[in-house]
């Protein structure tokens, strides 16, 4: 190869270090904000179970003359609860597409790195940032999948007191209602430590 062909074929290769490196940077700053996004949106999903499950602990204690706006209340915060889990679902989904190519970017990225210390280096940081989103991923999935439960728990709810709001009928779905708020009890600590843990992925701190 002469002088020439060969400063032309170097060119080529620094410009595409540039731009892998640059495509790095970019899919990394995609995934830590989209990270951030689902951080915050996790956390409106568990303010908003907090306001449910305190309107069914009204309900349930409620008298004749307060049922129907308790029961009002909690149907509306039932509501607010499911679009923040469909808000939530959907920012799942958006994080998994920007982890595929933030981890593929990354790899080519570090292709282009001749020094064998930071090449190793590259290959484990990646190795272990990766295992640290599947985690992640897998338990906001698992933590779905709950979300998706309680939900359904929380419909039947409605849709039993709904056609008879009366405190026979509260008084007769008193097992399922304290079922409902166990669940919603034990669930909120789960949903605000996912949150907790994106955050800290999204702000690059882990």
């Amino acid at each position: 190869m002469n002088k020439t062909l060969r400063r032309f074929a170097m060119g080529v290769l620094s410009v595409s270090c540039v731009a892998f490196a640059q495509d790095g940077v970019k899919a990394n700053a995609e995934l830590r904000k989209e990270m951030l996004d689902l951080s915050k949106s996790v956390s409106d999903y568990s303010k908003a179970l907090g306001d449910s499950i305190a309107s069914l602990e009204a309900l349930r204690g409620a008298d004749a003359k307060q049922l129907p706006k308790t029961f009002a209340a909690f149907r509306k915060s039932s509501a607010n609860l499911d679009s923040a889990r469909k808000s939530t679902e959907g920012r799942i989904a958006n994080a998994n597409k920007k982890k595929s190519a933030y981890f593929a970017a990354w790899e080519k990225s570090i292709e282009t790195i001749s020094n064998p210390e930071l090449k190793t280096a590259g290959v484990e940081r990646r190795r272990q940032v990766m295992a640290e989103h599947d985690k992640l991923s897998a338990d906001a999935q698992a933590l779905r999948q709950r979300t998706v439960e309680f939900a359904t728990k929380q419909q039947e709810l409605q849709r039993f007191l709904g056609t008879d709001m009366t405190l026979s009928a509260v008084a007769a779905a008193k097992g399922p209602i304290d079922e409902v708020l166990q669940a919603g009890k034990s669930l909120k600590p789960l949903v605000d430590d996912t949150a907790n843990k994106l955050k800290v992925f999204g702000a690059g701190r882990a």
